[in-house]
């Protein structure tokens, strides 16, 4: 998964907050789909639209611009073209997706309920958002299934750019 904000070797980056690797955000997975529509997980990639943050969620003074873009659609046209080459060809809505949220040491994770039949799906959400920080004392994983994390999602139902 592409780092947006990354400037070390290790992951981590330099924020007001100090060195840190903790994140909140947005991921996209990058898969495939069987001849049903489902989804084919066994080759896929993560996009990811980080924000460095503390414990607290609160975002530095130098990234608060991403706040603005913390909803899939505004963060899909500016993410990193060689993230995962040719995903921008497709609309935001296309791939499954979800959030990452974190308040008062606590991470709430979000995403399409298909999500979780994907091997190694919250191990590698973990990894990639910072969550196994000491700073970070429980997270959640919450299968949503409301329109925002389901509609267009697939080949048969893309609509709007």
């Amino acid at each position: 998964m592409q780092r947006k904000n990354e400037l070390f070797d290790d992951g981590s980056y330099e924020t007001e907050f100090g060195t840190e690797s903790l994140s909140r955000g947005l991921f996209w997975v990058i898969c495939g789909f069987d001849e049903d529509g489902t989804f084919a997980f066994s080759d896929c990639e993560f996009a990811a639209f980080l924000i460095p943050c503390d414990r607290m969620g609160h975002v530095d003074q130098e990234h608060e611009w991403m706040m603005a873009s913390n909803n899939h659609k505004a963060a899909w046209p500016i993410m990193p073209d060689d993230c995962v080459p040719n995903m921008k060809n497709l609309p935001w809505n296309y791939y499954p997706r979800g959030r990452v949220e974190i308040n008062n040491g606590k991470a709430i994770v979000y995403y399409h309920p298909d999500l979780q039949d994907m091997e190694g799906f919250e191990e590698r959400i973990i990894e990639e958002f910072g969550l196994d920080s000491e700073e970070i004392k429980t997270v959640s994983f919450k299968a949503d299934g409301s329109a925002h994390y389901t509609e267009g999602v697939g080949k048969e139902k893309i609509h709007e750019r």
